[in-house]
């Protein structure tokens, strides 16, 4: 069975669409779907918030409510359900151990830490040992059929191209993969030239794929095509934390953005 995809259920108004966007992505990977929702704590010991007791209900009502609409939403599929009691990203790390996706907001609920929250999805996404997905809007755009990959033109990462092009067939979607730099080379011209050789190889996987090398702004090339319509954008991440050009888009973009560890 493949990896399941692991959607984090928080209580903001993104969170409807957090879980079906997680559900839709688990019934095209024919993997189990697992809820979590974070307990942010201590809440308890805060004047003027509920108890515990009082919050942990609220968050178990919440996980059984989205868990029986996507039972009913997507037939077939199974959804599990948990609390993460460990506060910060390092509970939500470690129950994506395993995970073959997560997916969150960028933005947690405002009445409840936003500190903490508005942190928490860079910091899974940053550190996740998968790839995690964040979402910025509550309202589904219509499906462009396109999905977009930025690159480093110097060594695109294996892993980001092969995440974009499983998204992409997933999908039966289109594939842009984008490199961007200041000023093109040789070197970067060479090395784009490979990776559509590479990516001809595979066959009629990737007939839908074009490798595009681009002038400018990385972040600003990578907002302006994303802008132009794609269900997905996919960057990477080296090391454990977002990069500034990742962290950038993400806060820029509408779309929703993957994050795919690399080096």
């Amino acid at each position: 069975m493949a990896l399941p995809v692991l959607a984090v259920v928080d209580g903001s108004p993104v969170t409807p669409a957090v879980a079906d966007w997680a559900a839709a992505e688990a019934g095209r990977r024919g993997a189990p779907l697992c809820l979590v929702h974070p307990l942010p704590r201590p809440l308890g010991a805060a004047p003027g918030l509920p108890g515990v007791s009082e919050v942990r209900g609220r968050a178990l009502g919440l996980l059984a409510e989205t868990a029986a609409r996507l039972r009913l939403d997507h037939r077939g599929l199974e959804v599990r359900t948990a609390l993460v009691e460990d506060p910060g990203s390092g509970g939500l790390l470690a129950a994506a151990h395993g995970a073959g996706l997560v997916v969150l907001a960028t933005h947690g609920p405002r009445h409840v830490s936003p500190r903490f929250l508005d942190a928490l999805g860079p910091a899974v996404a940053g550190r996740a040992d998968c790839p995690t997905v964040l979402l910025h809007d509550t309202a589904p755009a219509a499906p462009t059929g396109r999905v977009v990959a930025g690159v480093d033109p110097d060594l695109p990462a294996p892993q980001v191209v092969d995440f974009a092009l499983d998204a992409a067939v997933l999908r039966g979607a289109e594939l842009r993969i984008v490199a961007v730099e200041r000023e093109q080379t040789e070197h970067t011209r060479r090395v784009l030239r490979r990776l559509a050789e590479s990516l001809a190889e595979r066959g009629p996987v990737a007939s839908h794929a074009s490798v595009e090398d681009h002038p400018g702004s990385a972040v600003e090339e990578l907002v302006r095509v994303a802008g132009e319509g794609c269900d997905l954008l996919v960057v990477g991440c080296s090391g454990r934390r977002l990069g500034p050009v990742a962290r950038a888009v993400v806060g820029r973009v509408r779309v929703p953005v993957a994050v795919v560890p690399h080096g």
